[in-house]
């Protein structure tokens, strides 16, 4: 098997999991273990130090020509080996801890993210332009992005009304998103209620629960083929009295850019305001 070649330490670092990573000086073959990740690197314009993937990074359109290492929640150790990563980036909750156990057994060192609100989205940013050399880069992305969330929650608290939001991250089973999620966020932040706040993480729902729950608009995320929200949205307009049916606010929305917290997140934020307040000026300017 082939492993890693010398990695020269650098700074003994703590990542967003509470972990510390002995990450080095300046990584240059750099292995992304979340679609996320990727965008990310990408967007700090460091995708050059990139030699693997997990399955389904297609964002930008040139990650989507890089090696395979395994899919988000099962990475495959010796497909990781074979690229010859002086760095891993992993995500606390979906990267499996015995992986990231093997990988630094190997000598790998790898850093973790745990992206579970929007100010550590953010924060992935800093942290990244730190490890791989781009502070400069870094403070643009995260200005950018910054300003565009606080754009987007000005307008909110001068819109006229709140509509009860369910945004449903999974169709089978269906999933809604707790209070404390990231999700959760982008919906106060584009100025609607999300009609799950009460619950934590992402609670499994039924069709009654919906009904129960009455939201005025329904998101349903283009998760695993359009297809699926398609039949998602045919069965719940079939609730006539549900308020979201009743006004015609059941909407397909792009799993990628809502789902993954990363830096197409503000793009979403901008999805998101225009089917709360219709007719309101863009947040940002779609990129």
């Amino acid at each position: 098997m082939a492993l890693a070649g010398p990695v020269h330490a650098g700074p003994v670092l703590t990542d967003q999991a509470g972990r510390q990573a002995a990450v080095p000086e300046d990584p240059q073959r750099v292995v992304c273990l979340a679609p996320s990740l990727t965008e990310t690197v990408f967007a700090l314009k460091q995708g050059e130090r990139v030699v693997g993937v997990s399955q389904f990074s297609d964002y930008p359109p040139q990650a989507a020509k890089l090696p395979r290492v395994g899919s988000y929640v099962r990475p495959e150790l010796e497909r990781i080996l074979a690229r010859k990563p002086d760095l891993c980036l992993a995500v606390k909750d979906g990267n499996p801890r015995q992986v990231v156990d093997r990988l630094e057994q190997f000598g790998i060192p790898v850093y973790a993210f745990a992206p579970y609100s929007l100010k550590q989205v953010l924060e992935m940013v800093p942290r990244l332009g730190q490890i791989l050399n781009c502070p400069d880069q870094a403070e643009i992305l995260h200005r950018r992005l910054s300003h565009s969330i606080d754009a987007a929650r000005a307008r909110a608290e001068a819109a006229s009304s709140r509509p009860r939001v369910l945004y449903l991250a999974g169709l089978a089973p269906l999933i809604g998103v707790g209070g404390d999620t990231y999700l959760h966020e982008l919906i106060a932040t584009a100025g609607g209620s999300n009609v799950t706040v009460d619950s934590a993480g992402y609670p499994r729902l039924s069709y009654e629960d919906i009904l129960r729950l009455a939201p005025d608009v329904v998101l349903l995320p283009s998760m695993g083929g359009r297809e699926r929200a398609v039949e998602a949205k045919k069965r719940l307009q079939r609730w006539e009295h549900l308020p979201a049916v009743t006004q015609g606010r059941v909407h397909i929305v792009d799993a990628d850019r809502f789902n993954r917290p990363g830096p197409r997140l503000v793009q979403a934020l901008e999805t998101l305001t225009a089917l709360l307040h219709p007719g309101a000026e863009a947040v940002m300017e779609s990129k």
